[in-house]
């Protein structure tokens, strides 16, 4: 192959690749929890994917593993909270399916931030054009 270097690596930092996939997931998830409660399977499979790209650590290291308990704990809770609302199918079982969701996706959101994956905010529209 004409050009290729063996040791070619990335122009962008992977990091960044991240931050981006993440980004996207992070508005999947969105997408999903303003929907009715029966989607919101989707809503907690898509907490899972973000679990799995914040959390992949090949070291082991005792933070990841106090995480990895830590999110075992909240998905239990999403699983009995599901269960509940299934089975009753009235409104306070719906409450509780969402609030079950809702501090997954925060503790997630929390994870993100300690780990300062995530994209800086902009001072403001036009700042960068106008110094």
């Amino acid at each position: 192959m004409t050009g290729y270097k063996e040791s070619a690596s990335p122009s962008v930092d992977s990091s960044l690749g991240l931050v981006y996939r993440l980004n996207n997931l992070w508005a999947q998830a969105g997408y999903y929890s303003r929907q009715a409660a029966q989607k919101w399977g989707a809503w907690d499979l898509t907490l899972d994917e973000i679990h799995r790209n914040l959390t992949y650590d090949p070291n082991g290291n005792e933070k990841s593993i106090k995480a990895e308990k830590d999110y075992e704990e909240y998905s239990l809770i999403v699983k009995m909270a599901r269960k509940d609302f299934y089975k009753t199918n009235n409104a306070g079982g719906r409450r509780l399916y969402y609030a079950a969701l809702q501090a997954k996706d925060i503790w997630l959101r929390k994870l993100m931030q300690s780990k300062k994956l995530y994209m800086k905010e902009s001072q403001g529209f036009g700042d960068e054009l106008y110094g």
